[in-house]
């Protein structure tokens, strides 16, 4: 296997596909990821598992928030007043719940 078969396998795996797939899912609206991420949570909470929680928490809080950012075709240099402010808030909720849960929380 040489450089180019390695670039070429992994060309689905860069950052523009990866966004455009969120995109394309459309995590917010869709009811089965809303869910799984739910149960998945509040199953690794009750069984204490707090670190697969956390990380559970910020892979879904992230995927979502990108998901939701480059669904309205925001493009860095627009980002102004509300597209900001939610970004940044949603940004700051999801690192503050993964704070919580790994180094604050003592069950």
């Amino acid at each position: 296997m040489n450089w180019d078969q390695i670039q070429q396998a992994l060309e689905p795996y860069t950052t523009e596909n990866i966004i455009a797939k969120l995109v394309e899912w459309d995590l917010l609206h869709n009811p089965y990821f809303i869910g799984g991420v739910i149960v998945l949570a509040l199953i690794c909470h009750f069984l204490k598992q707090r670190l697969l929680t956390a990380f559970i928490i910020i892979g879904a809080g992230i995927a979502t928030l990108a998901s939701y950012t480059f669904g309205m075709q925001t493009v860095v240099g627009e980002i102004d007043g509300p597209k900001l402010i939610l970004f940044v808030a949603t940004g700051v909720a999801v690192i503050g719940a993964v704070i919580y849960l790994l180094f604050i929380r003592h069950d």
